[in-house]
């Protein structure tokens, strides 16, 4: 929910309802699966899971990631963004 927020300069919202729902829709999608890891630094939390990218969500995460990059392209290209285009 932090990542979301700081991400979008506060713009949108993730509240938990709504990031456990989409979690548990990415499990039933065999995209993402619980991992075994743990962070050691983190506060004991009982509840707290840990989830990692399917090979499927992987192959699913670039072929999105390949549209954004071709939409943003065509942003550019009509002129409808400002400025250089930022890497990250």
């Amino acid at each position: 929910m932090g990542f979301v927020d700081q991400l979008t300069d506060g713009r949108a919202r993730l509240g938990p309802g709504t990031l456990y729902r989409t979690l548990a829709r990415l499990v039933a999608d065999e995209l993402v699966r619980e991992s075994g890891a743990s962070d050691p630094t983190a506060p004991h939390d009982a509840r707290r899971r840990y989830y990692e990218l399917t090979p499927l969500g992987a192959q699913v995460v670039r072929e999105e990631a390949e549209l954004l990059a071709r939409l943003v392209d065509a942003a550019h290209s009509a002129g409808l963004l400002n400025g250089n285009r930022r890497n990250r």
